[in-house]
């Protein structure tokens, strides 16, 4: 027999006695949940250990959570409680589309659905002959599955499975939806904390490629610094504002200068510097371009000065 999907009234039919001892359990098993949850260790582990917590306090032989497909069609098997590994393996091969069976169900519709008896459900027919094969191997009756919500998304799933046929209570299919929603929570948890690593990540590898390039900048600077150092001719940079931003050694000796007295200065500044008045005056009337000029500064230095525009 099917069961239907609504939940029994719970105080019907049960002696306050037995009540309060489901609300003693119900308490317990989010106590374990949420102690679960505040652990330091991987989600699938934190899955694995709340599925432990629900098939216990509930009795169900087996406990699973099931995630979305990449295009958010389908789900699969994320993470279980005693099942056996070829159906995890099948879940994954063969992921239950949405709208589907039991589970695909729940993730559609945003409800709790249960079957007493899967086996004599009209529904497994949706699943395929494979699936039904998978389920006759895992051996269950009775199965409860419903959605994981975070901030109004559904993230995944929830499954209860009973070896034996198995009516669901009010209690139960409650049980389930509060866990789901502690279990949905985890799950957006990680995945924040998951992009938030890998956008770190990402500015960490942007941050050590701009060093590199610093670095490498730092190198080649050093290297064009130390062969104008060591050019045995005598070099001047004038920038493309008109003003002097290099002088190299041989030059200071040549023109009798020194770097800190005419770095940054003007081109019309140096022409009222006399050491440098002349060459200004040269440059200052040669053509733009490549250019060949002499130079006398003294009675015994003649000077070949070589323009290049940079």
């Amino acid at each position: 027999m099917v069961k239907e999907n609504k939940p029994r009234p719970f105080e019907k039919g049960r002696g306050k006695k037995e009540q309060y001892q489901k609300q003693e359990e119900l308490l317990t098993a989010l106590q374990r949940v949420s102690e679960v949850l505040a652990s330091d260790v991987d989600l699938p582990t934190i899955l694995s250990d709340i599925a432990k917590v629900v098939g216990t306090v509930l009795g169900a032989k087996w406990v699973n959570f099931w995630e979305l497909t990449p295009d958010k069609k389908a789900v699969s098997i994320v993470a279980h409680y005693g099942m056996k590994p070829e159906y995890m393996e099948h879940s994954r091969a063969h992921p239950i589309k949405l709208g589907t069976a039991w589970i695909g169900r729940a993730l559609q519709t945003r409800k709790v659905w249960a079957t007493s008896d899967i086996l004599k459900d009209p529904r497994l027919a949706e699943l395929g002959p494979l699936w039904e094969k998978a389920i006759k191997k895992q051996d269950y009756h009775g199965l409860l599955c419903a959605p994981l919500f975070s901030r109004n998304e559904v993230v995944g799933g929830i499954c209860l499975y009973y070896r034996q046929p198995h009516e669901f209570t009010n209690f139960e299919m409650r049980l389930v939806s509060v866990v789901a929603n502690q279990a949905a929570t985890a799950i957006s948890s990680t995945k924040l904390l998951e992009e938030l690593a890998a956008r770190q990540k990402a500015t960490l590898n942007i941050l050590e490629d701009v060093e590199e390039a610093r670095k490498n900048a730092e190198e080649e600077k050093e290297k064009t610094e130390t062969i104008v150092t060591n050019f045995a001719d005598g070099l001047l940079v004038i920038d493309g504002e008109n003003k002097l931003s290099l002088v190299n050694p041989q030059a200071e000796v040549f023109f009798g200068i020194k770097q800190q007295e005419v770095i940054g200065k003007s081109v019309s500044e140096l022409l009222e510097f006399a050491p440098l008045k002349a060459l200004m005056e040269l440059l200052s009337g040669e053509p733009k371009g490549v250019s060949r000029q002499e130079l006398t500064l003294r009675e015994n230095l003649t000077l070949e000065i070589s323009t290049i525009p940079l």
